[in-house]
């Protein structure tokens, strides 16, 4: 069997790292990070205006799940903290970006994300096959002892 090098990796700016940094610890391979919209309106169901009793309840299961995993790891969370208006300083960069290669890069992420069936956050691929979730981590480590890929 030809031995997996790069392992893509579905993420979002709030997606926990580090389980999946530990896969790269622990296994000969490479995530490649790419980038996945958080759909908040989809996932949470809409503005807050809009959102029913059920939606409340995913809200708070998220933010109770944020405080296990700090707990769990010795972090404390803060709200974000405003140091300056950093707009003006990234205005640049982002519309070079979009005018450039940014949003076509952008584009074909969202268009694998499609191709891989990601439909959540963190998502991995191995060898075609979709683990969601880092408590699904295990399973990916399953999927990779299988493959012979476990440092030793």
């Amino acid at each position: 069997m030809f031995p997996i090098r790069f392992i893509r990796s579905y993420t979002t700016g709030k997606t926990p790292f580090e389980p999946a940094l530990q896969l790269e610890k622990e296994y000969p391979i490479q995530l490649r990070f790419i980038p996945w919209p958080f759909r908040v309106e989809e996932s949470f169901g809409g503005n807050l205006q809009e959102r029913n009793k059920l939606n409340w309840h995913k809200v708070r299961y998220g933010y109770m799940d944020v405080r296990r995993f700090a707990n769990e790891h010795s972090l404390i969370i803060r709200g974000p903290q405003r140091i300056f208006d950093s707009r003006l300083s990234l205005m640049g960069d982002f519309q070079t970006s979009a005018n450039n290669q940014g949003q076509q890069d952008y584009l074909n992420a969202q268009n694998e994300a499609d191709q891989d069936s990601v439909f959540g956050v963190p998502t991995f691929i191995i060898r075609g096959e979709l683990f969601f979730g880092n408590d699904r981590i295990s399973w990916a480590k399953n999927r990779l002892d299988s493959v012979k890929l476990h440092d030793t």
